[in-house]
């Protein structure tokens, strides 16, 4: 059985930034104010909602159009709210040896140790890994995206699909 990593198309993608002293303001998405370091919220397929740091928050898919007048509440109580759709590119990396082939160029099991996703470099990349299903996704920096990728692939264990 071999791992598969995929580059997914692009997909609206926000950041979602709190000043300080924000936290606990507005019920909108209470939830996501609650959430640990690390955390993912899952509201969708195809929506997420990534704490990938103190008062920082990746927000994927359709959660932009679910959860829009909670984002509003946010953006009136001092949220920045930034399109960053271009800035990332997500892979997936799926079956069962991706934590196996992944571990070749990055200690997963620390990184991940009690969290479900972290900023991370990978091979000099900037990243965000996130668990996902069986396997894994990272969110690459566009302009790192194919460099990555055919260094992956051509690591043992890694073909492209």
């Amino acid at each position: 059985m071999s791992a598969a990593i995929r580059i997914l198309p692009q997909a609206p993608c926000l950041e979602l930034t709190l000043p300080t002293g924000l936290h606990g303001a507005g019920p909108g998405l209470a939830f996501m104010l609650a959430m640990r370091p690390g955390a993912i919220q899952r509201l969708s397929p195809t929506g997420a909602i990534l704490f990938i740091a103190p008062g920082r928050w990746l927000l994927t898919g359709d959660v932009l159009e679910s959860q829009a007048q909670e984002l509003s509440v946010l953006r009136e109580c001092g949220a920045c709210l930034v399109d960053i759709s271009a800035k990332w590119c997500r892979f997936e990396l799926a079956a069962a040896r991706a934590p196996e082939c992944l571990s070749r160029v990055i200690d997963v099991a620390q990184v991940l140790d009690g969290r479900d996703c972290a900023a991370v470099t990978i091979l000099d990349c900037p990243a965000l890994l996130a668990r996902s299903g069986a396997g894994y996704e990272l969110w690459v920096m566009r302009s790192f995206a194919q460099w990555l990728y055919e260094r992956l692939i051509a690591l043992p264990g890694w073909p492209a699909r």
